[in-house]
């Protein structure tokens, strides 16, 4: 999952006050495949991923499901595997160059996995690239969904701080 090409950082100012960010041909493919793994989760309407492990409150699994990631994977108890972190933990252990502060507004690019604050692990989902995210228990507990970017601070009161390419997480 390493992208091999400079990752692009060309910004386009939107009309809805969001900036876009360009991602780069190996990026997108790996996103493309990600997000139509979720949205077959959520057309299946189903409540555990491949390996019987449930969906319900285990974000950090969501998305490693969706990117393959089998990285720091422990024993889940359907026998298959789990990310082995959370969500905010995530973030905190990535390395700051790494990480795009949510303060300003950008538009998480398609594929980014974006974080919040709150709760006892915070949360992860996986940007749309056009201001909303696919990701667990939104709007529909222990279901895959695509919800705007701000759902989860305006359902839960959950505070976004931004994205990281998930290429460049710490602890895949």
């Amino acid at each position: 999952m390493k992208s091999k090409t400079k990752p692009t950082t060309k910004k386009v100012k939107r009309a809805n006050g969001y900036t876009r960010v360009a991602v780069d041909k190996e990026r997108r493919s790996d996103a493309n495949k990600a997000i139509a793994y979720l949205r077959t989760e959520h057309e299946k309407n189903t409540s555990k991923c491949h390996h019987g492990f449930p969906w319900q409150g285990h974000c950090a699994h969501v998305v490693a499901c969706a990117y393959g990631s089998k990285s720091g994977a422990n024993e889940s108890p359907g026998g298959g595997s789990y990310s082995g972190w959370n969500a905010f933990q995530g973030w905190l252990a990535t390395a700051e160059k790494y990480r795009r502060d949510g303060r300003n507004m950008d538009d998480p690019p398609r594929g980014a996995l974006c974080f919040w604050k709150g709760g006892k692990y915070g949360h992860v989902a996986i940007s749309n690239g056009r201001g909303k995210i696919w990701g667990n228990d939104a709007p529909t507990n222990a279901r895959i969904g695509l919800v705007p970017l701000p759902w989860f601070a305006s359902h839960w009161g959950y505070t976004y701080v931004g994205w990281v390419w998930p290429d460049e997480v710490a602890g895949w």
